[in-house]
């Protein structure tokens, strides 16, 4: 059973093995992580679960991570949610789009630093 007093945090990636370890990273770390692998049920567990932060992938089949953004920027429940944007490639255009850019392939402490960064903004 999760903990329900841990900050949560949703992960959506298409690829399995991101989502796996990035899931593994935060979980030792003391959250509380939901993981999806297309936007759309990545958009819906955001909207069940109203998590602290979500990190979601740029590059996905069918919409992509901007897309995931754009939805939940524009919906009352989850606009102030912070969503950190992911990529294997430097995408200086789409940086701007989400509340932070994590680079692929990334350190548990730079996940860490930046949900940490994200939620302590989202307190202010």
């Amino acid at each position: 059973m999760p903990d329900l007093s841990a900050p949560r945090v949703v992960v959506i990636d298409d690829d399995e093995s991101v989502r796996d370890v990035t899931a593994l990273f935060l979980t030792e770390r003391g959250y509380d992580v939901r993981v999806a692998s297309t936007a759309d049920d990545g958009i819906s567990l955001v909207r069940k679960t109203l998590p602290q932060v979500v990190l979601c992938d740029i590059e996905m089949r069918g919409i992509g991570g901007t897309d995931v953004v754009a939805v939940l920027k524009a919906d009352i429940e989850t606009h102030k949610i912070p969503v950190a944007l992911m990529s294997g490639r430097l995408e200086p255009d789409t940086f701007a789009l989400g509340d932070a850019f994590i680079s692929k392939p990334f350190s548990a402490e730079t996940i860490t630093t930046v949900v940490q960064r994200l939620m302590a903004r989202r307190l202010a």
